[in-house]
């Protein structure tokens, strides 16, 4: 199963670069239990409504609108930085409420 997420970034940051590392190490684990990361890059600096609202927040991680429809979530809950593989982890298994994810 397709897990679509979104880091909201922008290019040459360095923390968003951090950021997909760790989105990497924790595909590793997901992909071992049947699932897949869809990253999407967003790049804040392309809209003016994102980049007030996350211009000094970035990066960002949140489960896309696909995601959210797929498993009838609400996309209101983001992962700010800083986190790690761990607290990626867990944001997604409450996010999708899985145990199937643990």
């Amino acid at each position: 199963m397709k897990i679509f997420i979104e880091i909201l970034g922008t290019k040459g940051c360095h923390l968003c670069d951090e950021a997909k590392r760790v989105v990497e190490q924790v595909e590793a684990v997901v992909s071992s239990q049947g699932y897949t990361l869809a990253v999407t890059d967003i790049d804040i600096a392309d809209d003016a409504d994102l980049f007030s609202r996350y211009g000094e927040k970035i990066p960002v991680l949140r489960l896309s609108e696909q995601t959210a429809l797929m498993h009838a979530i609400a996309t209101d809950k983001e992962l700010n930085w800083p986190f790690d593989a761990h607290g990626l982890f867990n944001y997604l298994t409450v996010q999708l409420n899985s145990s199937k994810l643990q």
